[in-house]
This record gives C-alpha cells, sequence and structure tokens, in this order.
C-alpha cells in the first residue's frame, strides 16, 4: 500500500470541521475524474478529497494525480472490494466525517454541505444517507441546479453507501464493514450493529447523487451470487436464531425460483458449495444476534415514516405478532 502525499493542503481555521470526502476506484478512471470534479465543487469548506485505489491498471491514479493534486490517492496492493477498501479509507482519512461518494456518481454541488447540516441537528444520527437518481449520458445532470421542495427525511434501516456522510467516531464502538465481503450487503451488516447500540441512520433526499445506470465493472450473474450469499450471511450473522430459521425455511422455496426466472440457475446451484461455507462461517466464528427490540425496531423502519428521533425505538406490537407476519411472508 503507498499513499500520495497531498499538494497546497492547508490546516484551517474555520470552526467548521473538515470532512473527507473518500472515493473508492477500481479501473474506472474517466468516471473517477468526473467524481472528482463534482467533489472540487462542492460548497461545503474545509474539505479533503481521497481516492482509495484498489490496485487500478488503467492509470487512474496518475490520472488523479496530474489532474487534482489537491487530492490525496492511497494505492491498494490488490483489489479488496468495495467495503474492504472503503475500510482502508479511514484511517488515512484526516476528517472527523467522511463522505463516500461513488466512483461511478456525480454530487450535487451542496450534497456534502447538506448532509453535514442534517447531521448537526440530530444527537445519535451516525450516518446520513442521500437521494441516488440514475443517468445515462452526461446530458441529463445537472449538479448545480437548485433542489426544490423535496420529500420529507425519514430515518431508515440502512443506507446507500456510495452517497452517505458518517461520524468517523462511530466506528470505534460498531466496527467496520465486514471485509471479506466484495461488494452488496456490507452497508446492512453494518447497520445491524449501529440500530443495536442506538445509531441512527437519516435518509435525506436533498443529499443528491447522480449515478451512472451502466456498470460494465461488474458481471450480473457474480453480482446476483454476491448479494444473496450476502444477505443469507447477514442474517445467521445477526438475525435471533427462530428468525434466521424461518428465512432459511423460506429460501429453500424462493431462492431457485427467483434464480430461475433470472436466468442463473445453473450458477446458482454451483454457487450453493461457497454459500453454504459462508453461512457456516457467520453461523458458527462471527455470530452475535441483535436483540429483538432491534428487530422489531428495523422492521419499523422498513415503513420509511418514521421522522422522530424519539419514535425510533418505541415498540408497539408484540414481538411474535411480527414474527408471525414474516413467516407469512407479510409485509
Amino acid at each position: 500500500m503507498s499513499v500520495r502525499k497531498q499538494k497546497n493542503f492547508e490546516p484551517t481555521s474555520s470552526c467548521r470541521p473538515l470532512i473527507t470526502v473518500a472515493v473508492l476506484n477500481w479501473n474506472r478512471r474517466d468516471d473517477l475524474l468526473l467524481a472528482l470534479k463534482s467533489i472540487r465543487s462542492q460548497t461545503y469548506r474545509p474539505i479533503e478529497m481521497l481516492v482509495v485505489d484498489n490496485a487500478s491498471t488503467d492509470g487512474s491514479a496518475e490520472a488523479v494525480e496530474r489532474e487534482f493534486p489537491e487530492a490525496r490517492v492511497v494505492q491498494l496492493d490488490r483489489n479488496y472490494g468495495c467495503p474492504g477498501g472503503r475500510n482502508r479509507s479511514i484511517p488515512h482519512a484526516r476528517g472527523n466525517f467522511i463522505f463516500y461518494c461513488d466512483n461511478d456518481g456525480l454530487l450535487h454541488r451542496e450534497a456534502v454541505e447538506r448532509a453535514y447540516q442534517a447531521m448537526c441537528r440530530y444527537d445519535r444520527v451516525s450516518i446520513i444517507t442521500g437521494l441516488v437518481k440514475s443517468f445515462s449520458t452526461l446530458e441529463e445532470v445537472d449538479t448545480r441546479c437548485d433542489v426544490g421542495p423535496m420529500d420529507t427525511c425519514y430515518f431508515a434501516p440502512t443506507f446507500q453507501g456510495g452517497v452517505s456522510l458518517h461520524r468517523k467516531k462511530m466506528y470505534n464502538e460498531v466496527g467496520t464493514y465486514p471485509d471479506d465481503y466484495m461488494y452488496s450487503g456490507e452497508e446492512t451488516n453494518m447497520a445491524y450493529r449501529m440500530l443495536d447500540k442506538g445509531h441512527l441512520i437519516l435518509h435525506d433526499p436533498a443529499v443528491i447523487l447522480w449515478h451512472r445506470k451502466a456498470d460494465t465493472a461488474r458481471d450480473k450473474c457474480n453480482d446476483y451470487l454476491q448479494r444473496q450469499s450476502n444477505d443469507f450471511a447477514n442474517v445467521w450473522e445477526f438475525w435471533p436464531i427462530e428468525l434466521a430459521i424461518i428465512y432459511t425455511l423460506r429460501a429453500f422455496v424462493i431462492d431457485p425460483i427467483s434464480a430461475l426466472r433470472a436466468g442463473y440457475f445453473w450458477a446458482w446451484l454451483c454457487d450453493r458449495p461457497r454459500l453454504w461455507t459462508h453461512v457456516a462461517r457467520s453461523a458458527s466464528r462471527l455470530r452475535h444476534p441483535v436483540r429483538r427490540e432491534t428487530m422489531q425496531t428495523i422492521w419499523k423502519l422498513r415503513r420509511k415514516d418514521v421522522m422522530r428521533e424519539e419514535e425510533v425505538f418505541r415498540i408497539d406490537a408484540p414481538y411474535w405478532k411480527d414474527v408471525l407476519k414474516l413467516l407469512l411472508g407479510a409485509k
């Protein structure tokens, strides 16, 4: 691992905290440069630009150093995946807050500003997550547009990792992302630990990221299998035993049908040994189930209608009533 020194960086005397905007990259030089341009245009100050490169071979690091001399580049020795790469950004971030931006995304000019303002309004919120808008061509994107009337903020059960502001000190209590996940499911994994320890996630639709629709860096079949495997592992790591058993029994029926409809049945079948090895590890060595009250809180937050901090952990229904809903497949 190597770190390119940041040029022209000076400590600020402002009372506002330094926010590190971190971008994880793997072989997406052109998209990365566009993302950094949108970060450079942010209205919030002071800001630090940090690029964590997963051993790209397309000259990404050199292009950043040439075109964005104010950025710091951390070059990793191999591709650690999305969660592993983000984990390795944390010790290099100088700010007390880290804003993560996807390398194939473009931030609205006020995204960091609005996320910070939202964070300041709450004591227990440790992550602000934003709104993702898809685009196919740059002509569809206006990162300087005025943000009109938006939907109300709400407390969420998980977050979008590629457009989210984190309190850095949170990691000392809840830990970092699962390092053995390549991508998918890592935000949910962290969210379980956060909510179980009383940390909150706020969705603010005024924090906007435009995200490119085409995803050339991933294989869709592998993405499908990774998502399913990591979701299963999360269940056996965090869910109370009765819920994990119900989920597994339902998966035996639902997953083959889902794989067949998606056109990945043979790949899904061949992937079963790896999935069950992953699940067995989560169920044995990693298992630390959250409180049953936390599961009820998560189900409650999935309705996306909780808007007051004091309402988040208020449980209104008996636990076994919610379990019955899960068993019957009701939302």
